[in-house]
């Protein structure tokens, strides 16, 4: 051998105690579309659009007082609780504002679309993991991680939702939940129903109207924006049966 071997990389899960090493949990992944292309194009741009996603979020973890967590990842935002109704307050709190802003923006170039995915099942919190190391780790750097299967259903989930709106997984579907939470046993959960903001239902028709003229817009400059043309006719398509019936 042509080298001195070190010391390997130490973490033991099975040292973290049972009850920590794994929680039930809603997760919800939202994020914003077609980031990648509006960064390549204008960084600052694209920095608007994620950071008001981001702070439409701490908005509405402020305002809370559900249990709920949340976890920055670059254009998106895991949302953690144990709570079934403090996951819909929360996202039909945050759509419906980032609705007034897609609707208080007059420029298309300038406005941005959120849809999220939503999953239910096992996560683990890079906190409850510290005891897994040998040395101390930071705690701001752990307190930052976050994984489990739950999170890859969110995240992938979130493909099949439509322009502002929130593709419910399987694994979601599935649970008992509270009669007055039976939005959570459908594939795609809507915003503006019970909504406690009185305006709703008015806001998501005229989302609704609005995002056929950005679709309008974006068709006649998909090679300039990178958005291919059959991504704009299926999303124009999943929005019109999203917002059907508003």
């Amino acid at each position: 051998m042509g080298y001195e071997a070190r010391p390997g990389v130490y973490f033991n899960a099975m040292a973290v105690p049972e009850q920590s090493r794994e929680i039930e949990a809603w997760v919800c992944w939202l994020d914003v579309m077609g980031t990648a292309s509006v960064m390549t194009r204008s960084l600052a741009v694209g920095a608007n659009s994620v950071m008001k996603l981001h702070r439409a979020v701490m908005e509405q973890q402020a305002a809370s007082e559900q249990s709920i967590e949340f976890f920055p990842a670059v254009d998106g935002v895991y949302i953690l609780t144990p709570d079934a109704g403090a996951m819909v307050d929360l996202l039909k709190a945050v759509l419906l504002r980032l609705a007034y802003e897609f609707l208080g923006q007059a420029e298309n170039r300038f406005r941005f679309i959120p849809r999220g995915g939503l999953a239910h099942g096992t996560v683990a919190r890079g906190d409850d993991y510290r005891i897994g190391y040998e040395a101390s780790i930071p705690n701001d750097y752990t307190a930052a991680v976050v994984l489990g299967p739950a999170l890859t259903d969110a995240y992938e989930s979130e493909r099949q939702a439509p322009p502002f709106g929130v593709y419910v997984h399987p694994t979601a579907r599935q649970r008992e939940v509270p009669s007055n939470r039976s939005s959570l046993s459908r594939a795609l959960l809507r915003w503006w129903p019970a909504n406690d903001d009185d305006q709703a239902q008015e806001v998501a028709t005229a989302v609704h109207s609005e995002l056929g003229e950005f679709f309008e817009w974006a068709g006649l400059r998909a090679t300039e924006l990178g958005y291919r043309p059959e991504a704009i006719a299926k999303h124009r398509a999943m929005a019109r049966q999203y917002f059907g019936g508003v």
